[in-house]
Order: C-alpha cells, then structure tokens, then sequence
C-alpha cells in the first residue's frame, strides 16, 4: 500500500484496537454476576423420539448412559442431546422462590421436559422454535421453570439440537439464577453487546459512505465494475450489520432461522459480486484470459452452491449444508490463495496488486476468525479490504481519466495538424498567385526576389510543420518574411510594424504556427489594398493581458462594411477560408478563457462615423 495511505489506515484501525482492549479491561473489572452451576449429564441419540412418553424412562432410567459433562461437547447436526440437570441437594435453596430461570447457551431447537402431577410437558425455546414476540429476539439461551415441576422432584430434563454447524454443550453454560440475579446477568450481556457491536459500527460507517460513492461513480461513467463493488458492499452490509437495521431483531430475530437463511444468502452473493468485480476491474478477459476462466468457474460454482444450501436449509438437510459449507470454505480458501499468488506474481498493472492486497487482508481476517471465533478479526479484515480497494478504486479513476484526458489530447493534435495542414495550401496557393502575377507582368526581377523570399518562408514552415507550437520570437520572424513578400508583392503600397511590450519574453512563449498570419494577409488584402487614397498603414502587436497572450492585428482600411459592399459589386460574396479555420483552431486551443472571448474584431470609426479600418483582436492561452 503507498504511504500515503498508511496514516489513514493507522487512523482509522488503532482507535478500534484500543476500544477492544479498553473493553476487554473493562470486563475482567466488572463484579461476577450471581448463577450458581448445576450438575448435568448428557446423552447422545442419534435421530431420537421425541415424545413426552419417553420423557420417564430418561429421567427414571440408571442403565443409560448418561456421561458426566466435564468439558465441552462438540455437536453435529444430525445428533440429538439430551441433557438430565440434576437439582439433588437443592430442595431448600429452590423452595425459597417459585421462578427460577435456567441459562444454557444457544441452541437452534431446544425443549425443556417439566412434570406436573402425572403428567409431562414441554417448554421449546430454540432460537429456530421462538415466536417473534417483542424482546424474545435477546435471551434465546433462557428458559422459566418452576422448581415444583421438577421430573420426579429432581430432574430437567432437555433435548438440544445445534444445526447451524459446529457448535458445543459447555458445562458451563448451564447456570441457574434467580429473577434478580437474571436481570443483572441480562444487563451484563446487553452492555457486551454493545461493545462488541463497536467494530460493525465502525465498518458501516466506512462501508456505507463506500457504497454511495461507487453508485454516484457508476451513474456518471457506466463502468461495470463500480456497480458490482457496489453489489458487494451492498450484501457485505446486510451481512455484516443486517441486526442494526431498526426494527430488524423485533421482526426477524438475532439467531432465527430467517436471520440464518439470509447470513448464508448475503454471504454467497457477496462472493459472487466481489468474483464479478475482480473481473471487470482487471479485465481478464483481455489480460488475463486464463484467469479469466477460472473466475468464471468460481462463479458458477458458487451460484450452483447458493442453489443447493438454500434448498437444502429449507429442506431442513441441516446436516449436508454443513458439508457444503465446508467444501465452500475448502474451494474458496484454496482458489484465493492461489489467485493472490498469481496476482502478486503474475500481475500486468498496479490494479492486480490492489485485487490481491485486499484479497489477502479478508483471507488473514478469515483465519482469525476460524482460530479464535472472534468475529472481530473477519470484521478487521473486511475494513482493511474495502480501505484497499477505496484507494484502488480511486487509483482506477485517476488512470481513467488521464487515459481519457491523453485520447482526448490526441484527437485535438491531430484535429489541430489537420488544420495546420490546410492552412499551408492556402498561403502557398496565395502566394504562388502572387509570383504567377508578377510572371505575367514580366516583371522578372520582382519574381526572383518573392521566389527568393518564398523560398525561405516555405522553408521555415516546413520546418515547423510537425510541432504544434513555435516560440513567439518565430512566429515573429515569420510575420516579418511574410508581409516582406507582400509588400515587395504589391510595390510597397503599404507600410506596416510588429511591436512587442517589455512584460514579454517572445523567446520563452509558444504560440501555435501560423495562427496570426490569416489575420495579416485578411487586412492586407480586403482592408488595405483597396484603399483608393491616404497611407496604408497595418500595425501587429503582441502584449500580455489577464495571464493570456495578446494579440491586435490593426488595418487603416476600407472596414468591413465596406469590403462587403465591395465584394457585393463583384457579383461574390468572399469567404476567408483561413480566418475560418483559424477560428476553428482558436477554440480548441486549451486553456482558462472560453470559445466567445478568444477572437474580437471591432470596426474602427472616426467621431463623425466614418470608417477607419479595422481591428482584430485575439487572446491566446499561453501554452
């Protein structure tokens, strides 16, 4: 990751690592809350009755057996736990209150077996059995039971089943508290949650923001990619922080199956929208062609998968999601691993590094996971990963647009040569029409010498014809050779001067050839030469104004309005084809002023009104 971006990562992770710590400090500090543990046995049958007739053979019956918990008991889902709490001993501390309330830790189907008078009943308390009734959603791990209802005086008897995959009978979850005492521990728990909920805040609060921002993306350019990132922070949000959704646990329930059908769902999309982005983001296709098939592979893999667990969990086959699960942790693991190493290895562009880097902080996250089960560390990862690709995503729009800005400088050079290349073959035609002129005069000496000049002129340009600037001082030079060739042309008719202002450096400012020189021969020709009486006069200046070069071509001519009714009187109308495509090149010129404000011709009049020429006025951004 550049070091730039390392500030902000730091920023960002070590406040959370400090709250952790603090939270962690602060519940070893916190008093114990009162639950006195209660002996139990437990007994595995795989795929048992569940009738209340066979309640009194397992509370009454010494020849089962019953195993003494003294450790955690990993489950499976197709097994089913009977757990027979034993309350010998407890005769005088339970009839000192009629509720008490037995905590066991969360199971997905879970009933407890009570006796009254001869008969049996049962109390189900799953987090997959529980109506959604208002607050139900927070303690699925607690059940009521009065102790005159105890099986024989004695005994609880309680059926456990864990099918959302590995889970554990711990012996120490089986504690019995009074009402009091209940809601201290509830209290307890609720404050834990809290703190832990600190790093899902934090990752909705980056992954949100995310979210809006490669949407507005996407609307502006189209570009594929920022939509499936889009689609995968969308399905990491609802997996992620789908219960801080208001309403969401009143309606759905922390540990329901609901909530555990849509947790697989959102986790598999999200898979599939993060294969597609990577997709779209490094165009494989083009660059990575069997890479590319690969994750195509994965992604029909995974809709396959998402097809299958979701019709297996409906089905209630809770015992083959497992499998599924595993060969989904099997496959993806695997084809990660290998994936960041081709990237790193293997990677065309900064982009694959981006893939692999973020890659690999879910992948470290994962395992922390899966080592501690500390949710915190896959929450870690996923942070660090959408840090990663906010950066690369960012980098992505910074490469786009100075690609887009470089095709866009292209068309413009090679619209502007083709202007370029117009304007060429309009003043060698002028002047070819001149020295023609003076052929058929016989004036052979006055030829020579426009020849001699043409000559260097047409060298001149020729030299310039492939770059896109000249300095002003060349510019100048070649305005000096050109109105020389028109006043040797027309005999000296006219007079005519090119100033600079001291502020101006002409050696260090470009400007583009021949953008000047259509506006001289215009006044020279159509203001100047028709000009029946007086000096001729044509004055160019170059002076510098708001940051921008400035340029006044200024004529003692006919004016405009008197070319027109000249040109009229011809029986034409005359168009300047290289003030028009000189025009055009103004335009395209970059810099800060806009199109109307590049060009000004102002007609000059004396007070009376009377024309007095012309002035054309340009402003070139300097280059």
């Amino acid at each position: 990751m550049p070091a730039i971006a390392q500030p902000k990562l730091i920023a960002t992770v070590l406040p959370w690592l400090l709250l952790m710590l603090f939270q962690g400090m602060a519940r070893d500090a916190e008093p114990k809350i009162p639950g006195k543990p209660v002996d139990a046995s437990f007994l595995v049958i795989e795929g048992s009755a569940d009738t209340l007739e066979y309640i009194p053979f397992i509370a009454g019956s010494e020849s089962l057996p019953f195993k003494k918990l003294r450790g955690r008991v990993a489950t499976r889902p197709e097994e089913t736990y009977w757990v027979r709490l034993d309350f010998q001993g407890w005769e005088k501390e339970l009839s000192s209150r009629p509720l008490w309330i037995l905590q066991t830790g969360v199971f997905n189907e879970a009933e407890a077996y009570l006796q009254h008078l001869e008969f049996f009943y049962s109390k189900a308390f799953g987090s997959f059995q529980q109506p959604r009734s208002p607050g139900s959603h927070m303690f699925t791990d607690r059940i009521e039971f009065d102790p005159s209802h105890l099986i024989g005086g004695r005994y609880l008897i309680l059926r456990l089943r864990k099918l959302t995959g590995r889970g554990y009978i711990d012996p120490g979850a089986f504690r019995v508290y009074d009402q009091q005492a209940n809601q201290l521990a509830m209290a307890r728990e609720a404050l834990e949650r809290q703190q832990k909920a600190a790093g899902t805040y934090l990752f909705l609060g980056l992954a949100i923001p995310m979210l809006l921002f490669t949407l507005v993306v996407y609307l502006q350019n189209r570009q594929k990619d920022f939509l499936l990132y889009a689609g995968y922070l969308l399905f990491l949000i609802l997996f992620f922080g789908r219960t801080k959704i208001p309403g969401y646990l009143n309606l759905v329930g922390n540990d329901s199956f609901v909530s555990f059908f849509g947790s697989n769902l959102f986790e598999i999309l999200s898979s599939i929208f993060y294969t597609g982005f990577t997709i779209e983001y490094l165009k494989t296709r083009t660059h990575y062609p069997l890479f590319h098939k690969f994750l195509w592979g994965i992604i029909g893999f995974l809709a396959v998968l998402l097809l299958a667990d979701s019709s297996l969990l409906l089905a209630r086959g809770f015992q083959y999601h497992e499998f599924l699960l595993n060969l989904r942790a099997l496959v993806l693991s695997a084809f990660v691993l290998l994936a960041i190493a081709y990237l790193y290895t293997r990677g065309k562009s900064r982009l694959a590094y981006f893939i692999a880097t973020g890659s690999a902080c879910y992948s470290l996250g994962s395992i922390g996971l899966f080592a501690t089960g500390d949710p915190n560390y896959l929450l870690l990862g996923v942070i660090l990963e959408i840090m990663v690709f906010g950066y690369g995503l960012a980098y992505k729009i910074y490469h786009v647009q100075r690609e887009k800005q470089r095709l866009e400088k292209e068309a413009s050079d090679q619209k502007m040569s083709a202007l370029r290349a117009q304007m060429n073959p309009h003043f060698i035609f002028n002047s070819l029409t001149a020295i023609q002129h003076l052929i058929t005069r016989n004036d052979r000496l006055g030829a020579l010498k426009y020849l001699n000049k043409f000559s260097v002129l047409m060298r001149r340009t020729l030299e310039h014809s492939v770059t896109a600037n000249i300095s002003l001082a060349e510019e100048i030079r070649f305005l000096n050779h050109y109105l020389e060739i028109e006043h040797l042309r027309f005999e000296g008719a006219f007079s005519y001067e090119v100033t600079v202002s001291e502020d101006l450096d002409p050696e260090a400012t470009e400007v583009p050839l021949l953008l000047v020189q259509p506006f001289v021969e215009n006044a020279i020709i159509h203001g100047l030469m028709p000009k029946l009486s007086g000096a001729r006069e044509l004055q160019v200046a170059f002076s510098t104004d708001q940051g921008l070069l400035k340029c006044e071509v200024t004529d003692n001519g006919i004016g405009r309005e008197a070319s027109r009714n000249r040109q009229r009187g011809f029986g034409k109308r005359h168009v300047s084809r290289g003030m028009e495509v000189t025009q055009q090149r103004l335009q395209m010129l970059p810099g800060p002023t806009a199109a109307p404000g590049q060009m000004e011709i102002t007609d000059l009049k004396d007070p009376e009104g009377t024309p007095r020429g012309t002035r054309v006025t340009l402003w070139i951004p300097l280059q």
